[in-house]
């Protein structure tokens, strides 16, 4: 400082320099204080700075703890999670598959409601056009649970024209028919409805002054009876009619069996006379006779037992029809018998070569001998009527086993 300031300032102490200097020590005091105050707020400060640092390191380290403990639990539920996450993977995928089988159950659904549809197309279009009548009846019960009657649910134009009627659903069955008990038909329609077997049969309806015959066929469908009805009207006159004609063709036939058996009694009888006749005149009883007439003779006698034969053919051919036919069955040689009818057969096999082959060695069998001889006659004419001049027939006989 320079003298003059000091010479200034001890002037200005004489004029109350000290008062300003106490002044001065007191503001510095107060300067001091205010110092010592704040460096004891910053005392304090700091000591409550270190105690909250000291409470942050504690609340850290809680933290820390509870961070720790919350990773371990997104651990646990990530693991938990990861383990949701594979459900989920096998739940979409069992939904992915259930969806596919949805959609395979939907496409067979369709495909099935198509057909459906389509059967009960072709189900309406039959109804509609079979010419037989069909007809669906719900049973109805009394009070004691009994069936007493049935009511027509569903019927088809078939039905309705045999009726006669424009509608059919909702009417009763003894209505449609009074007399279906009278019929019998009444206990079969419940006997269907009570063991379930189907029943078909034939009856005549009477409707309006005209009777109708009709098969019916009754089925049970639920607690329903189902019926079908077909006109065979046509059917019973025809076989009317063919019984008609078989009766007459029978009666025919008696007339004709009986007409035979008389005219072959009565050829017989003129026949006998005529081959007496002849026998007469062969043995020349009557007088000697030329060469000629004994040729034309016995060409009489053998025409004369072909007629006789005929006629007895004939004879057991109606015996036959009537029942009558029989055998007289008896132990016989076979040989014998062909023998006697290769010697009766005479001028008829000239133009043939009939060859004998029968054994007399043969054992016997059991044969009617005339019958026998008769079958041979038969076949013999027909191999000697059939075959060309120069033929051979050779008759043959054999043992094959009891035969």
């Amino acid at each position: 400082m320079s003298q003059e300031e000091t010479s200034r300032d001890l002037n200005l102490a004489d004029d109350g320099y000290v008062e300003r200097l106490e002044a001065e020590r007191d503001a510095l005091r107060r300067q001091l204080g205010e110092i010592e105050r704040r460096m004891a707020q910053a005392e304090s400060d700091l000591t409550s700075s270190q105690s909250r640092e000291e409470g942050g390191r504690v609340d850290l380290w809680q933290r820390s703890q509870e961070l720790k403990t919350a990773n371990e639990t997104i651990d646990r539920q990530t693991i938990s999670l990861a383990g949701q996450r594979g459900s989920i993977d096998k739940l979409t995928g069992e939904l992915a598959a259930s969806t596919g089988r949805e959609e395979r159950l939907q496409s067979d659904y369709d495909a099935n409601l198509l057909e459906l549809q389509e059967k009960d197309r072709l189900l309406a279009w039959v109804l509609e056009s079979t010419v037989d009548g069909v007809l669906v009846y719900r049973s109805v019960q009394g009070d004691d649970g009994k069936v007493v009657d049935f009511e027509c649910v569903l019927n088809n134009p078939a039905a309705r024209r045999l009726y006669g009627v424009d509608r059919l659903t909702g009417k009763r069955l003894l209505d449609l028919h009074p007399d279906l008990r009278s019929l019998g038909l009444w206990e079969h329609y419940l006997q269907v409805i009570e063991t379930g077997k189907p029943y078909e049969g034939e009856y005549q309806y009477s409707r309006n002054g005209k009777t109708r015959w009709f098969r019916v066929l009754a089925i049970k469908v639920a607690n329903s009876l189902a019926t079908t009805f077909s006109d065979i009207t046509q059917r019973k006159e025809m076989e009317a009619e063919i019984v008609r004609n078989l009766e007459s063709l029978k009666q025919a036939d008696r007339m004709k069996s009986q007409f035979l058996n008389v005219i072959s009694h009565e050829l017989r009888t003129p026949l006998n006379g005529i081959l007496g006749f002849l026998s007469i005149l062969a043995d020349e009883l009557v007088g000697p006779l030329n060469p000629a007439q004994k040729d034309y003779l016995h060409k009489a006698e053998e025409c004369s037992e072909r007629l006789l034969a005929l006629i007895s053919n004939l004879l057991d051919l109606n015996r036959m029809q009537a029942g009558r036919f029989s055998v007289d069955v008896r132990p016989a040689k076979l040989a014998p018998i062909v023998a006697e009818v290769l010697a009766t057969m005479g001028a008829k096999a000239q133009a043939r070569t009939v060859v004998n082959q029968v054994s007399g060695t043969l054992p016997r069998v059991l044969a009617d001998e005339g019958r026998v001889a008769q079958v041979l006659n038969i076949l013999l004419d027909n191999a000697v009527k059939f075959s060309g001049e120069g033929a051979t027939i050779v008759l043959r006989a054999a043992v094959s086993g009891d035969f």
